[in-house]
């Protein structure tokens, strides 16, 4: 199906069919017209490829490139989307467009979906409470819990946890070798394939560098690699395998009934087709959960999400407050492009006082976030990788009326 095809078909969903999915929780009073209407049309945005993009989510002109006339945006768009915000003033939870795109099954809101690097929110929220129990301290080096991958791993004797989990440990990511970028995005085989977290990290050493000196000043660089080494400590130091640590800290403390990790290949009635890019013509919904692991694997609802990064960034699921002040802490690196900050597994949107995590997996791309001074919760995603959710938050803040400032 070509690109121009499935735009037409995703703007006729959006404006005539029976696929267009309201769904207003009528616990809750909901936002205003003007505001439901203003967050429906960010909703369109992550699905329509055309001009529409640059003003719902503010793109920078070097970004979009403004002084070329010629430019037309021809990505961050899906086949469906959701979009979930809660505030004391009300609450907006919608999904639209399509689940799959050969059945033109509707999308449902309360669909399962892959929350990619949100993930790593978790596996440094059980770091930190690792660090509470008194069981390891994040300036440790790894080596200390993981001799064996230390011994291989190139300036093991200088990277702490601290590091791995700021993204400043100059880790080479996993993720980032051209050869196995191609085979995720072409080959149902590399797909579906079992890694190990041990395997992970040995082929991280054996295809790349290391990208800077361990805490050299100024330096940042996300490592999916480094947080495989987390929750290969999370396990050493605890005794538990990673998910029955994210299911008995996270999952049922937060009564989280609609979320898991993914172990291997996802075998899931309520999981939507996901696709890596238009015009969607590659199903990657056999993806297979062990390739991003802690750094990646959990599969969860919108709702749940909700619950989730609200108990994280008020600190619900630690026992100091000192704890939270540690994760808010910047690393002083993160992502220029969108206007993000890094802390430990927690992001610092702009305008400031937007903390969550942005996630993308290979057929999903989501965000959750909150924003403690307004008690408002975001969460969106879209079944395709190049659903944008990454620029949502800051467009739904302003449609909300907060304008905070940049804190890092």
């Amino acid at each position: 199906m070509s690109i121009r095809r499935l735009s037409a078909f995703v703007i006729f969903t959006l404006l005539v069919g029976p696929f267009v999915l309201y769904a207003q929780d009528t616990s809750q009073t909901p936002f205003p017209d003007e505001v439901n209407t203003a967050l429906h049309n960010t909703l369109v945005g992550m699905l329509v490829p055309d001009d529409r993009l640059n003003t719902l989510f503010h793109y920078s002109p070097e970004v979009i490139q403004a002084d070329d006339p010629t430019y037309k945006p021809t990505y961050y768009y899906a086949p469906g989307a959701v979009l979930y915000v809660q505030s004391p003033e009300g609450l907006f939870f919608e999904g639209i467009g399509v689940g799959d795109v050969t059945t033109r099954q509707p999308l449902d809101r309360m669909a399962r979906y892959e929350i990619g690097s949100t993930t790593k929110t978790m596996t440094a929220a059980v770091i930190l409470q690792l660090q509470e129990e008194g069981k390891l301290s994040v300036d440790d080096h790894f080596g200390k819990y993981l001799p064996e991958l230390a011994a291989i791993v190139p300036n093991a004797d200088k990277i702490t946890i601290d590091q791995l989990l700021t993204h400043t440990g100059g880790i080479f990511d996993y993720l980032n070798n051209p050869e196995i970028e191609k085979a995720l995005s072409t080959d149902i085989k590399a797909l579906e394939r079992e890694w190990k977290p041990e395997e992970i990290v040995r082929f991280a050493v054996e295809n790349g560098q290391p990208v800077f000196t361990p805490g050299e000043e100024g330096q940042w660089s996300y490592s999916n690699t480094g947080y495989i080494l987390l929750g290969l400590i999370i396990e050493k130091v605890s005794g538990k395998s990673y998910t029955e640590n994210l299911q008995t800290r996270i999952f049922d403390a937060l009564n989280m009934k609609d979320t898991y990790v993914a172990e291997g290949i996802p075998h899931d009635d309520r999981m939507v087709s996901g696709y890596l890019k238009g015009p969607f013509d590659f199903n990657t919904t056999t993806w297979n959960g062990s390739q991003a692991w802690s750094a990646g694997a959990v599969i969860s609802t919108a709702p749940d999400m909700a619950v989730y990064i609200r108990a994280l960034v008020r600190g619900e699921l630690f026992k100091q407050p000192s704890t939270l002040d540690t994760m808010m802490k910047s690393s002083g690196g993160g992502r220029e492009l969108i206007d993000v900050f890094y802390a430990r597994g927690l992001e610092n949107y702009t305008p400031g006082g937007i903390w969550g995590h942005a996630g993308q997996s290979l057929g999903f791309n989501s965000v959750a976030v909150y924003i403690p001074a307004t008690d408002t919760t975001i969460i969106t995603w879209g079944n395709s990788s190049e659903a944008g959710a990454d620029f949502v938050p800051r467009v739904v803040a302003n449609i909300l009326g907060y304008s905070g400032t940049p804190s890092n």
